[in-house]
């Protein structure tokens, strides 16, 4: 009997000992000092823009505030939106089907209404089958003004799609982080009560991806801009007439607000036009798509014809001379017609051909640098461990931002204007291993070969031990048992 109750006190013990608390305090300063670049929070804050990509498909990184967000709504609180699959419409057998927007003057009820009546011939689906399914969004006023809502964002052809989730988090503001064996929890004030919430769940085995930003002083900016300068130069002669392959695109920098301003395209375009090295490519054809697949080369073959007149004509009477029948015209014409905005642009297309000329795209503007007066340069990075435990670095990404104001560092808070390098983790070294080599002096110092310091104090739990109820009284949750934190 003795061996039993010790027994039960020491698994109690176990389990009341799981979670370790680290909080906001000097002896802490290598996880919460948000501006040393090396510590685990500011690492968060850089690596915002892989928060928003894993959380999509359960990578390393899922977000636990939506239930809490609608318990403590705080204004200005992250979010970030993706898209749904297809609206789950039933079936009398069971299965799901992806209604489509087949007619863009039909609106919702009326689609539905004829599914109703007549099923979906070409897929024979018979009327039967879609009867339940309509019923009951019918017989919910506030389900059917959601899907509504869906059919009428749908394009022609589209599939009718649930709302866009909406996932709320937060990477700044962060005092207070849960350890579990499986999991780190960071959580921030409530403002409303005397308890923390939680704004982000991450997977303890995969800190490791953390990013980090690197600025690099003038001195050395201003070399790497002169080498990748030339470098691109030497490129922009290899290219053909075929369209540009080693152009810079345009750097999304959306997801680097906590450190660079929004992209400002306006700002950008000024650039293009003052101080841009570039090439103009001619477009090709528009790939106007035929109802089986394969695509058609528009011509002008009539030079009194609009560009309406002659998809109209199409539509019609299709192209006897090459035995096109009209059926084959009218998915993609249709398309072209629903879309103001695109078909405006193939009309201007279109004016451009001359007789019997096939209708082109509008011609390509390839940048292949450029010159800022004052030229700053950031370095992503990401880390892991080989086959063997050591500790490696790989590159990732050069941005180019202009020197505001004379500030340096993360004082100065630019727009990045031109990248190298992918954001894509999947590769393994997205700066080209060409470009590498060229910098290989350049970037030799930032080639770490050991851990940082907040990861020796995450893995060996150097914080403090906490019980299931006092832990409880730190953080407003529903529940902590031994699947972790439940809110």
């Amino acid at each position: 009997m003795k061996l039993f109750f010790l027994t039960l006190i020491i698994a109690n013990l176990a389990f009341s000992q799981k979670y370790v608390v680290f909080e906001n305090n000097k002896k802490n300063k290598a996880i919460f000092d948000y501006n040393d670049p090396n510590s685990l929070v500011s690492m968060l804050v850089q690596s915002r823009d892989k928060i928003i990509a894993n959380v999509t498909r359960d990578g390393i990184i899922t977000s636990g505030v939506n239930e809490e967000y609608n318990l403590h709504p705080i204004d200005g609180m992250p979010y970030f939106s993706y898209p749904s699959n297809f609206w789950p419409f039933q079936l009398a057998d069971g299965t799901e089907w992806p209604l489509r927007k087949i007619n863009m003057n039909e609106s919702a009820r009326d689609m539905l209404n004829r599914l109703k009546s007549q099923g979906e011939p070409d897929f024979e689906q018979p009327p039967a089958q879609f009867t339940d399914g309509v019923d009951f969004l019918f017989a919910d006023p506030e389900l059917f003004a959601k899907f509504e809502v869906q059919y009428v964002k749908c394009n022609y052809g589209a599939t009718v799609r649930r709302p866009d989730q909406i996932v709320y988090y937060d990477v700044n503001q962060i005092d207070l982080i849960v350890v579990d064996s499986t999991k780190i929890y960071f959580a921030r004030k409530s403002p409303y009560e005397n308890k923390h919430f939680i704004c982000l769940t991450v997977k303890l085995d995969e800190l490791k991806e953390l990013e980090r930003l690197d600025y690099l002083n003038e001195s050395l900016s201003k070399t790497i801009t002169s080498k990748l300068r030339e470098y691109q130069l030497k490129k922009k002669e290899l290219e053909t007439v075929e369209g540009p392959i080693f152009n810079l695109i345009e750097y999304d920098a959306y997801r680097q607000e906590s450190l660079f301003n929004t992209y400002n395209e306006d700002e950008f375009k000024v650039y293009q036009k003052t101080s841009c090295i570039k090439n103009i490519y001619p477009g090709h054809s528009w790939p106007f798509q035929l109802a089986d697949g394969t695509e058609w080369p528009l011509r002008k073959i009539n030079m009194n014809e609009s560009a309406r007149d002659m998809l109209n004509r199409l539509k019609s009477q299709g192209e006897p001379d090459f035995e096109q029948p009209p059926a084959q015209f009218t998915d993609g014409v249709d398309l072209l017609f629903a879309d103001p905005e695109l078909f405006a642009k193939f009309e201007v297309q279109y004016v451009k051909c001359g007789e019997n000329q096939e209708v082109k795209q509008p011609d390509f503007e390839a940048i292949y640098w450029v010159d800022y007066p004052d030229p700053a340069v950031y370095l992503k990075r990401s880390f892991s461990k080989d086959t063997l435990g050591k500790f490696k670095t790989s590159f990732s990404q050069l941005l180019f931002t202009e020197r505001l104001n004379n500030k340096k560092g993360f004082d100065q808070k630019p727009q990045v204007l031109m990248s190298f390098g992918s954001s894509y983790e999947y590769y393994e070294n997205p700066i080209s291993q060409e470009i590498l080599d060229l910098l290989k002096v350049e970037l030799a110092p930032f080639s770490l070969n050991k851990e940082f310091s907040w990861q020796q104090l995450i893995s060996n739990r150097k914080g403090n031990k906490i019980s299931n109820e006092d832990l409880k009284k730190l953080i407003h949750c529903t529940d902590i048992n031994e699947n972790g934190i439940e809110y």
